[in-house]
């Protein structure tokens, strides 16, 4: 049984937005269009979304280029008021557009993002501000689930000075998800596995190879 479909309430209405418009300094190219096995960083999370959400919202930079993307749903396109001001700026931007009770926050370089994991945040979101995984004793808040209307909270927390998306985890009653919820949908924790580097990109294909 897929846990995280069992357990998903697909009454409220959910959107999947995905940042792509980080500025890569790490990686030296736009990690958006990198190819893993064949398909790119970004058309991976986007079919990802496409099993969780109603709609996806891709967030970019001023003046990004995208490469070819099939659609697996509505999906629709906004681009961040300012450049390199940080995830939170990306994620405000998204929720400008957002339609809907809850947002999937998802980072574009996240290539093996479980769909289960996602509607699993969904459900819990029903009943809290943000749901954030645990990872590796740190919240994710690069692949979380927010009630879009804790977004005044958001925008006052970028007002203060705020770029992380960690704001999430400090939203009044958030949820941090211990691993022993979440492995239900994703049991090896790859929805984590980050293409950052040039090296993690190597790990990320020998990651695609063994998962098939």
């Amino acid at each position: 049984m897929d846990v995280g479909r069992a357990c998903y309430d697909r009454r409220m209405q959910v959107t999947a937005v995905i940042l792509a418009g980080g500025g890569s300094t790490r990686m030296g190219r736009d990690k958006a269009a990198i190819e893993v096995a064949g398909r790119t960083l970004l058309q991976r999370v986007i079919d990802a979304a496409a099993e969780a959400a109603d709609q996806t919202v891709v967030v970019l930079a001023p003046g990004q280029s995208l490469p070819p993307l099939e659609p697996r749903g509505p999906l629709r396109l906004t681009t961040d008021a300012v450049a390199d001001q940080g995830p939170l700026s990306g994620l405000l931007a998204g929720l400008e557009v957002v339609e809907g009770d809850v947002a999937l926050v998802i980072a574009c370089d996240q290539p093996f993002v479980r769909p289960a994991l996602l509607r699993m945040l969904t459900t819990q979101a029903a009943e809290a501000p943000a749901v954030l995984p645990m990872f590796d004793g740190r919240p994710q808040p690069l692949c979380a689930a927010v009630r879009t209307d804790q977004t005044p909270l958001l925008r006052e927390a970028y007002a203060r000075g705020g770029r992380a998306a960690s704001a999430l985890a400090d939203l009044p009653g958030a949820v941090l998800l211990p691993p022993a919820v979440w492995h239900a949908a994703d049991a090896e924790g790859v929805s984590f596995i980050g293409a950052n580097t040039p090296d993690d990109l190597v790990r990320c294909e020998a990651t695609a190879r063994l998962l098939g």
